[in-house]
């Protein structure tokens, strides 16, 4: 339901990953019939372990799995999640990218950003389409990378825009995350209420309200000219229609 609420309001821009439980399954089901519109992104190199693998054959074997998975003939962007500038130099990357594109599997690639390093090596590099970062309201660190990758024409994709939700202004210091949510093992109930204290300064100083967090969040990304499109998660149809 959130992936059909979604395209009925003209989102055609789909971001996922080989280690998102069943989501390339899910999609896959979609794009037998909106394939010439569709714009699926997808990355690979961490696998369930939390172990990196950044070898050719590997990120080859996964673009050709994910094909499979997704019901694509190509990919429209095929990335690697958080290789490390040392990784990036060693050259599989690149040469797995490189065969790819010439086989026709990934139409363009990207590098998913761990690092401002890695980042800013990634969006000179003549081999790298995009890059997809971490960057919202509370965390604005990489706006010089964001710039950079614009001069270099390279396209910039947020990930987690309403930071895993705390600008989605529904969290509290009293909010709970079961155990089996991921969320429960990044935001401790003092780093959670640290990044609250720090929203409702914020809220405070310009008179926003609550109400108004989640789309004042999405447009301040938004007003970067730099930053391509943002992958905000819905785990409902109403968010998808907030959203939009």
């Amino acid at each position: 339901s959130i992936v059909k609420t979604a395209l009925e309001n003209g989102v055609n821009f789909f971001d996922t990953s080989d280690i998102y439980g069943n989501a390339e399954e899910l999609l896959g089901e979609f794009t037998k019939y909106e394939k010439s519109d569709l714009v699926i992104a997808t990355k690979t190199g961490l696998k369930l372990s939390g172990v990196q693998d950044f070898s050719k054959e590997y990120i080859i074997r996964s673009a050709e799995k994910s094909l499979i998975r997704l019901k694509l003939d190509q990919l429209s962007i095929f990335s690697v999640n958080k290789p490390s500038l040392e990784q990036l130099l060693q050259g599989d990357i690149y040469e797995a990218f490189d065969r790819l594109k010439k086989q026709g599997k990934i139409l363009f690639c990207g590098v998913g950003v761990g690092d401002i390093e890695a980042g800013v090596h990634s969006v000179k590099s003549k081999e790298i389409d995009c890059i997809q970062v971490l960057y919202h309201l509370l965390y604005n660190e990489p706006t010089e990378l964001i710039d950079l990758a614009g001069l270099h024409g390279k396209g910039v994709v947020v990930r987690s825009p309403l930071n895993s939700g705390i600008l989605s202004g529904t969290y509290s210091k009293n909010t709970k995350f079961d155990t089996v949510d991921w969320r429960s093992r990044i935001f401790t109930s003092d780093l959670l209420e640290e990044r609250l204290c720090i929203l409702q300064e914020i809220q405070q100083e310009l008179g926003w309200e609550r109400e108004d967090v989640l789309d004042i969040s999405l447009q301040y990304i938004l007003s970067n000219d730099n930053v391509s499109s943002i992958t905000p998660g819905a785990s409902n149809a109403s968010q998808v229609n907030q959203y939009v």
